[in-house]
């Protein structure tokens, strides 16, 4: 299948297939909510097994937010979903570009990952709203919308959450999964879309992220 990449500067050009020209009207309308957009046929999205793993045994969310394992779709449910689509848009996020606070400071890491899941649901609904009824966002590293999410409140009362309790999750409307949390190996999908993904050696380089909006 073909693909449509935005020219960047970051990465190759390749000819639209019919069905991401059909597409061209909604993602312009969605560069007008976050412009570092790229179109991408859903078939180059790679799920893998291992970024389960690395999520189990690397990172220390891991049970403790909703919008993680083990209380998100595994990864073959995740392949099943994404095989049900053609086109989805790949939404890339510079950090090294976010404006200082008004405390001249640099945004948090939080409140970076606030704007890239409040982006991510925009265009989400702006799609939605445009007639993809299927558009489906997904944000990028463990959920900071919330102080503390409800699966780590209830740990700490002694409670051990389980996937049926995220609908206690207070900001369902925004709050979705990350790409790595459902099984998306993001470093191969972000080269497959043509754009260049390093990893970073040091504790004070500006991360990239990149979020995803499923379409049709």
């Amino acid at each position: 299948m073909g693909m449509m990449e935005e020219s960047s500067g970051r990465g190759t050009t390749r000819r639209a297939g019919p069905r991401e020209q059909e597409n061209v009207a909604i993602f312009g309308s969605l560069r007008t909510i976050h412009n570092d957009l790229t179109s991408i046929p859903a078939d180059i999205i790679a799920v893998r097994e291992w970024t389960r793993f690395r999520c189990r045994f690397g990172c220390a969310a891991y049970g403790t937010h909703f919008c993680c394992p083990p209380f998100v779709p595994s990864t073959e449910e995740t392949r099943t979903m994404i095989a049900e689509y053609h086109s989805a848009v790949l939404a890339r996020f510079d950090t090294a570009t976010f404006p200082s606070g008004p405390d001249g400071l640099p945004p948090s890491r939080g409140e970076i990952l606030r704007t890239v899941q409040q982006t991510i649901a925009d265009l989400e609904r702006a799609a939605f709203l445009a007639g993809y009824y299927r558009a489906f966002g997904m944000g990028a590293s463990p959920c900071a919308l919330c102080s503390t999410c409800v699966a780590q409140e209830m740990l700490d009362a002694g409670t051990t959450p389980t996937p049926a309790d995220a609908v206690r999750c207070r900001q369902k409307k925004v709050m979705r999964p990350s790409m790595e949390a459902l099984g998306i190996d993001v470093f191969e999908t972000v080269k497959n879309a043509g754009h260049s993904i390093e990893v970073l050696t040091g504790r004070d380089d500006p991360p990239i992220y990149f979020g995803l909006v499923l379409l049709d």
